[in-house]
């Protein structure tokens, strides 16, 4: 599902996979981790262009593809602001940050967790 909505003023753009099962998924994967791919040369409203947009999409891919989809479930993506925030539920959040500081150091990314066992984050969207 993709969502065309305002934060905080700004344009943004919102891909959610609109399939999961939270209540199943939630007991396995109760930790949010939050990666935060920097946009190079955002435009007036905080956009990429359509081929930065390929490139993020490149390295969102290579990052899940680290994280393996037994080990994590893949929420979506927000772009706005200047950046790319892809949302990602994971079962061990410490092993996930590891997998994914290894591919950091190319791409310039900030990664965070936090414990999500009711999946609050995924249900705020209209799923």
């Amino acid at each position: 599902m993709v969502i065309q909505a305002t934060r905080d003023g700004r344009p943004a753009f919102i891909l959610i996979d609109a399939g999961l099962d939270w209540r199943k998924d939630r007991a396995r994967f109760p930790w949010l981790l939050r990666i935060e791919l920097p946009i190079r040369e955002p435009d007036a409203q905080g956009l990429c262009s359509r081929e930065e947009a390929d490139h993020l999409n490149e390295v969102e891919d290579r990052l899940l593809a680290r994280l393996g989809s037994s080990d994590s479930r893949y929420v979506g993506h927000i772009t706005w602001n200047a950046v790319r925030e892809v949302l990602v539920y994971v079962r061990d959040h410490e092993e996930a940050l590891r997998l994914i500081e290894h591919e950091a150091g190319v791409e310039n990314i900030e990664l965070g967790a936090e414990p999500d066992p009711e999946w609050e984050e995924y249900r705020q969207f209209p799923v």
